[in-house]
C-alpha cells in the first residue's frame, strides 16, 4: 500500500518536469492590439519626430509589451500596435500595455490620425503639422 502514494508522487513529479521543459516558442505569439487610448501633441512641426503614447488592450497577463507601426497617406496617419505574449500559463485578466511610437511627418497640413479598434473599426484624432 505504501507503494501507490510513491507511484503517484513519482508520476506527478515527471508531469511537472515535462511541462516545465516544454518548448517556450510554442507559447509565444504576437497579435494585433486594439488601441484603448492614445496621447500626442495636437500640433507638431514638419520633419520633427513626436511621440504617440498608446494604451493597447492585452488579452491576458502574458502580455510583455507592444510595438507599433504607422503609415501616412495624403491626409491620414494610420497607427497599428502589435502586442507580444510570452508564456504558456497566463492569467485570464485582461489589461492594457503602454507603448510609445515615434512618428515623423514631412509634409505640413491637417492629418487625421486613425487608431485601430476591434472588428476593423478605428477612432480618430486630428493632427496639425506646421
Amino acid at each position: 500500500m505504501k507503494f501507490i502514494p510513491k507511484l503517484f508522487l513519482f508520476f506527478g513529479l515527471i508531469q511537472v518536469l515535462v511541462s516545465c521543459n516544454r518548448d517556450a516558442d510554442n507559447c509565444n505569439s504576437t497579435k494585433i492590439g486594439w488601441i484603448d487610448s492614445a496621447f500626442f501633441p495636437k500640433s507638431v512641426m514638419a520633419n520633427e519626430e513626436f511621440t504617440i503614447s498608446a494604451y493597447v488592450f492585452a488579452e491576458s497577463g502574458c502580455a510583455k509589451g507592444s510595438t507599433g507601426s504607422y503609415s501616412i497617406s495624403e491626409d491620414e496617419i494610420s497607427v497599428e500596435m502589435m502586442v507580444k505574449y510570452e508564456g504558456c500559463q497566463c492569467t485570464a485578466i485582461a489589461g492594457s500595455v503602454k507603448s510609445d511610437l515615434l512618428v515623423k511627418v514631412v509634409k505640413p497640413g491637417k492629418y487625421l490620425v486613425k487608431f485601430r479598434r476591434p472588428e476593423n473599426q478605428f477612432f480618430t484624432d486630428p493632427l496639425w503639422v506646421k
